[in-house]
């Protein structure tokens, strides 16, 4: 007899808290609602400035900030999807750096993200 094991996906979903972003997020649930996947909920959040004495101080409420969406996008995710495994992840710096790193570390299947095409 033999055994298969399914491999467990891993999907990195990218959020800025939008209705686009959130859009992708649920499309992704929906789309794996019915296989062995962890989902990782990812904001990254950077400083454009360095030169003010109040880095320290922005860069704190700024991760306040991204942890209080993710819960919020959390919580509104698995009362829609109760069983989604989903992981929330703040992270500082660059979007392409901490992506790429997430990547590199974590070789998801696949990378989720809603863009509007504005920026």
């Amino acid at each position: 007899m033999k055994v298969k094991f399914k491999h467990m996906k891993n999907v990195l979903i990218l959020t800025d808290f939008s209705n686009t972003a959130r859009n992708a997020a649920l499309y992704a649930l929906k789309m794996f609602k019915d296989d062995d996947v962890v989902f990782y909920l990812l904001n990254a959040y950077d400083l454009e400035f360095s030169g003010s004495p109040y880095v320290m101080q922005v860069k704190e409420e700024m991760a306040y900030e991204s942890e209080k969406g993710l819960k919020q996008e959390v919580t509104l995710l698995k009362r829609i999807f109760p069983q989604a495994d989903v992981e929330a992840l703040s992270s500082f710096g660059s979007l392409i750096d901490v992506v790429h790193q997430f990547i590199q570390k974590n070789h998801p299947d696949l990378t989720v993200l809603g863009c509007r095409g504005e920026s």
